[in-house]
């Protein structure tokens, strides 16, 4: 990145092109608006969606579901998302009292799906159980690996997706600020 756009910036813009680093987060990179410029590495969509994946963050319609989920379910709270400083947004009241209160129940978690065994074609969001009993939903696979918003007492277990005999395992992210509650 030419000098104006050193690590030290957040935001770059030259005469052809404009970007930003992502401010979800650091390993996620930089992001460019208008023409690439040629004498930077891009990466292919693929990749970075398995990287995005890896790191348990969601994007878009296809991991969230606008207007039935609450932000900190995707860790918007954690990724930039959420401002307790500005006022006058759609759910800010519930957003607000969710982090007073300091609870929340569920989250967006990478998954890893068991061994030898495929999720893709899957109709999604795919219903994860813990015997009877809903442990969460799958929102995107790529690979044997996905995100899922799962509750938290199911971490680190041995979940089963309705309709297939697949298993996933889900896990928080190393960058989450503190240990799920």
């Amino acid at each position: 990145i030419p000098q104006i756009c050193s690590d030290n910036f957040t935001f770059c813009s030259q005469s052809d092109y404009t970007s930003f680093k992502d401010p979800r987060h650091a390993d996620l990179g930089w992001r460019y608006i208008d023409v690439f410029p040629p004498s930077y590495a891009l990466i292919e969509p693929d990749e970075y969606h398995q990287k995005r994946i890896s790191l348990g963050i969601g994007e878009g319609f296809r991991d969230i579901s606008y207007g039935k989920d609450f932000p900190f379910e995707h860790n918007l709270d954690y990724l930039n998302g959420v401002s307790f400083s500005k006022g006058c947004y759609i759910g800010q009241e519930l957003t607000a009292r969710a982090h007073h209160v300091g609870e929340t129940r569920k989250r967006v978690v990478p998954i890893k799906v068991g061994q030898s065994q495929k999720l893709e074609g899957i109709s999604l969001p795919a219903k994860v159980l813990s015997g009877k009993k809903t442990a969460g939903k799958i929102l995107s696979v790529y690979g044997d690996r996905g995100l899922a918003i799962l509750r938290f007492q199911y971490l680190g277990k041995v979940l089963h997706v309705q309709g297939t005999g697949a298993t996933i395992e889900g896990y928080a992210p190393s960058w989450w600020p503190q240990p799920p509650s």
